[in-house]
């Protein structure tokens, strides 16, 4: 990894972090997120999933509009760092801890290499 690719890396885990700090104090059922990225093809490779306790969790959220929520914090955060999402709408994922032991006996590895 180049060093402009490490400073990337470290502003978007700051960022996100805050991120997640605001969705586990204000949104039912959210436990974390994490980011994908390849800096060959960054940023248009930035995948973020969020991940909720239950599917029912999940759910509730969407039925909510929490991930609208949730989009708008992301793209603002990371936009503060000058991090400019091409498709939030195709790059900010929702998931639960739940389906993820369901389908892939909680290796959250395998499950995550689906959206890269």
């Amino acid at each position: 990894m180049r060093k402009a690719d490490k400073n990337t890396e470290k502003r978007i885990i700051k960022q996100l972090t805050q991120v997640c700090h605001l969705a586990q104090a204000d949104i039912a059922g959210f436990v974390w997120l994490t980011h994908l990225v390849n800096y060959q093809c960054f940023p248009d490779s930035l995948q973020i999933v969020c991940v909720f306790n239950t599917q029912q969790h999940l759910e509730n959220a969407l039925s909510e509009q929490k991930e609208q929520v949730l989009i708008k914090w992301i793209t603002q955060f990371l936009s503060a760092a000058d991090v400019n999402l091409v498709k939030p709408e195709k790059q900010i994922h929702f998931d639960s801890e739940q389906a993820c032991q369901l389908h892939h006996q909680g290796n959250w590895q395998l499950r995550l290499s689906r959206y890269h």
